[in-house]
């Protein structure tokens, strides 16, 4: 054993033991994770999208059902949810007596209220559609609306999330 421990003592003097990783195996390695790392940002890259999807999908059933609430009882409720409007009435202040807070997340989407009506609108539409503060543009003369502002789809169920854009 003494002898052992001898020529172990004698390779480590003459640096025969290597010590440690060379540069060639570390660069391996980091390229090897690189490369890891490069199909997971790939595959997650879908996930932001079909998730502001199905939440737009939701918020939108949340509004129908607190909107039909309100129908049944007769409320009127206001007009409400405008992009760009301020002071003017938010959807939940609208629908207050039938849901607790507003859902939404207005970097992908945005609801609105008009005649009754629920709309729906894409953030990035409605920021660069004319005139797409309001769902529907009235005619000057103050007959029934009649025109849809691009950017908004009257909501008809999850299908209406699909047609503002929000999924490409």
């Amino acid at each position: 054993m003494v002898a052992t421990i001898k020529k172990l003592q004698a390779k480590r003097a003459a640096q025969e033991i290597d010590g440690g990783f060379t540069l060639i195996e570390l660069l391996i390695v980091i390229v090897v994770l690189g490369i890891l790392a490069a199909v997971v940002v790939f595959s997650l890259g879908g996930v932001a999208t079909s998730s502001a999807l199905a939440a737009c999908q939701s918020d939108g059933a949340t509004y129908e059902t607190a909107l039909a609430a309100a129908s049944a009882q007769s409320a009127n409720v206001p007009d409400a949810g405008y992009v760009g409007v301020t002071g003017g009435e938010t959807i939940d202040q609208a629908l207050k007596s039938y849901i607790a807070t507003a859902p939404g997340n207005s970097s992908h989407y945005t609801f609105a209220i008009e005649g009754g009506t629920l709309y729906v609108g894409s953030a990035a539409n409605l920021a660069t559609a004319p005139n797409a503060t309001a769902p529907i543009k009235t005619p000057a003369s103050g007959n029934t609306p009649a025109v849809l502002n691009s950017g908004w789809v009257a909501w008809n169920g999850s299908a209406a999330c699909s047609a503002t854009g929000i999924v490409s």
